[in-house]
């Protein structure tokens, strides 16, 4: 098969081994919560998937170039956009789909032919209220689905790939903004599906132009469907080099491939054993070198293993080495010092500093108290800007519809989706600033006073062998203000990566949050005018937009709040695990002083041996961590799609 991930998995793996060899170390070295957080990092990287995200309008071959990856029919075709359900396709030994619901978190087995009834039922027939009746309940269930979850025993995705199917997107569907601010920045690909026989139409273009996040741009392959439909060689190059045209100062540099997705699925079927006729005389397909597909699947593997594999791999690569240093500056040099030197009083010291350390204690307590209290604060006020804003782009949206009211329908879903979409990316980006701006603000007043009482206390712990003790305990600490450390730096890191690295974990909850919640609801709104006759086309389209704006105000006003809460609840629990680690790091250290102190030389001796090795051994983990970062970052330089 031309898609393999066989790099990446044999580079996961070394960096699993060093890290088992660390937890190991860890393990010994009784050091727990560090222990943890190595396992979980641990299972991360061997948890880890590449999503791969196929987006492209109605009537483009979306379904027929999924099958081709695929090898097999597993999603039917001749999907009307009222009935589109967003699929998310996974390796799975025994065939089974699941309909995951909006509202309630639930979900539900259904048969393969029930879910294709589902997304494909019958036509109403216009005049005849019962089959319109039940056409409309059909489409109001559909409404209701998150989306259905299709698992299938597939090569393609048996090594951790999982496809988004996203509905067709198309002037003014709902779906386009959820696609690009959601979908598409929490996937690892994305590929934008065209037709060779009408290449880049005017939504095509406004899509990757006013919708597109700049930081998803180099993530885009633009595949162009149906070059069995063009009639030779030189009609094919004529639409490649038009395509590449087009597309340069909208998508520098993008990836462009032109692929026969019917005559690619058709191919594999047949090698897969599969007897293909049409009427009644055998299929004959296209050699599948001829299709288009080995080269995409190739680029499209490359790109995953040594572009997105090394994203998913060098930021754990990245905090087991920031631990591993943050171990040897202070539990291995602390001990070091502790067995190295003679301290006298020990007893008497360490009781001194358990009222120091309960202190921090508290004030890390009552921090966490403010911050909460100011998070929940400053909810109601960004709700309010973000409401406001909403409105602005939805008055904007019906002026246009009046300035251009004498024009046709489609022209006017034109006007107003070339005019909304940059307002409401520019608004998308706005709204990312303004949480995460609120966020830092909150915790930098929060945490001003523990993160001091902190620097104090662990400034005294390092100085607890030396005399005299009053001499050389300051009451305060000065630092130069840009140059004051703080425990919170990590979070800081997370909150400023937070929407540009959807593999981080505030990432995840910052983008993820509110996930293909509205995208598979599309197509409902416009319905309703199916069923409503006495109109005229003006007023029919008002009303309609009237209901589109409304619901999905209402919608976007209801993410941001889940996005909010879900934004403060992590911040708020990692403040609170920053400062419960550090007070045990200072309870740790006590401890080993004490049990240090207590020890005969030649007991000490033996641990100074001990402690002697494990330093070696850190240090030779860190050096072996080190050397898979520097190799992903020469892989990822090489990488040429």
């Amino acid at each position: 098969m031309s898609f393999s991930l066989d790099s990446f998995k044999q580079t996961r793996a070394n960096i699993v081994l060093s890290f088992t060899q660390l937890s190991f170390l860890l393990k010994e070295m009784n050091l727990e919560k560090e222990y943890e957080k190595i396992s979980g990092l641990k299972q991360q990287l061997q948890d880890e998937e590449f999503t791969v995200v196929v987006v492209g309008e109605f009537s483009r071959g979306k379904s027929t170039f999924i099958n081709g990856l695929l090898g097999t029919r597993v999603l039917p075709s001749l999907v009307r956009p009222t009935t589109a359900v967003l699929n998310v396709i996974t390796h799975n030994p025994t065939p089974s789909i699941h309909l995951h619901f909006q509202e309630t978190n639930t979900s539900k087995s259904i048969s393969e032919e029930q879910f294709k009834k589902l997304i494909a039922p019958k036509e109403p027939l216009e005049g005849d209220e019962e089959s319109e009746q039940e056409y409309k309940q059909q489409v109001e269930f559909i409404s209701q689905i998150k989306y259905a979850e299709i698992g299938y025993p597939l090569p393609f995705c048996e090594n951790g790939v999982r496809i988004i199917d996203t509905p067709g997107v198309n002037d003014l569907d709902p779906a386009r903004e959820q696609i690009t601010n959601t979908i598409i920045p929490t996937s690892d690909a994305a590929i934008f599906i065209l037709a060779a026989t009408k290449i880049l139409s005017e939504s095509e273009r406004s899509f990757l132009r006013d919708r597109l996040l700049a930081n998803d741009i180099h993530k885009i392959f633009i595949v162009i469907n149906f070059k069995d439909l063009l009639k030779s060689e030189e009609e094919i190059e004529k639409v490649m080099t038009y395509a590449r045209t087009e597309l340069e100062e909208l998508l520098p540099n993008t990836k462009i491939f032109m692929v026969a997705a019917k005559e690619a699925l058709n191919a594999r079927r047949i090698a897969n054993g599969e007897e293909l006729t049409f009427r009644g005389q055998p299929v004959e397909p296209w050699p599948i070198a001829n299709t288009g597909f080995i080269e995409l699947e190739r680029a499209l593997a490359e790109f995953l293993q040594f572009d997105r594999g090394a994203v998913k791999m060098q930021k754990p690569i990245q905090q087991a080495t920031k631990l591993i240093d943050q171990i040897l500056k202070k539990q291995i040099a602390f001990e070091k010092k502790t067995l190295m030197n003679q301290v006298e009083g020990v007893q008497a010291k360490v009781d001194a500093f358990i009222p120091k350390i309960d202190h921090v204690r508290k004030v890390g307590q009552e921090a966490d108290k403010n911050l909460n209290f100011a998070l929940k604060k400053e909810a109601l006020s960004l709700e309010n800007w973000y409401q406001s804003e909403l409105k602005k782009i939805t008055a904007t949206a019906f002026d246009v519809f009046e300035e251009n009211r004498y024009r046709s329908t489609e022209q006017i879903n034109r006007e107003i989706e070339d005019t909304i979409a940059p307002l409401e990316r520019k608004l998308h980006q706005q709204k990312s600033e303004k949480m995460k701006a609120t966020v830092k603000m909150a915790i930098e007043k929060s945490s001003s006073n523990v993160n001091d009482e902190w620097l104090k206390l662990d400034y005294n712990l390092q100085q607890i062998w030396s005399e005299p003790e009053e001499n050389l305990v300051p009451s305060t600490l000065s630092y130069q203000k840009e140059s004051k450390p703080s425990i919170f730096d990590d979070l800081y890191e997370e909150l400023d990566d937070a929407w540009d690295n959807s593999t981080s974990f505030l990432g995840k909850v910052a983008i993820g949050a509110g996930y293909a919640a509205t995208v598979v609801a599309n197509g409902v709104s416009w319905l309703w005018g199916l069923f409503t006759s006495g109109e005229d086309e003006k007023t029919k389209l008002r009303r309609d937009l009237t209901n589109q704006f409304s619901q999905t105000e209402k919608k976007k006003l209801g993410d941001f709040q889940k996005q909010w809460k879900a934004i403060s609840k992590s911040a708020s629990e990692q403040f609170k695990q920053t400062v419960q680690s550090h007070v045990q790091q200072a309870e740790d250290q006590l401890r080993t002083l004490k049990q240090n102190a207590s020890l005969e030389k030649t007991e000490v001796l033996k641990k100074v041996e001990v402690v002697q090795r494990q330093e070696k051994k850190l240090i030779g983990t860190k050096e072996q961590l080190q050397s898979h970062y520097h190799g992903l970052s020469r892989k990822t330089e090489k990488v040429e799609v």
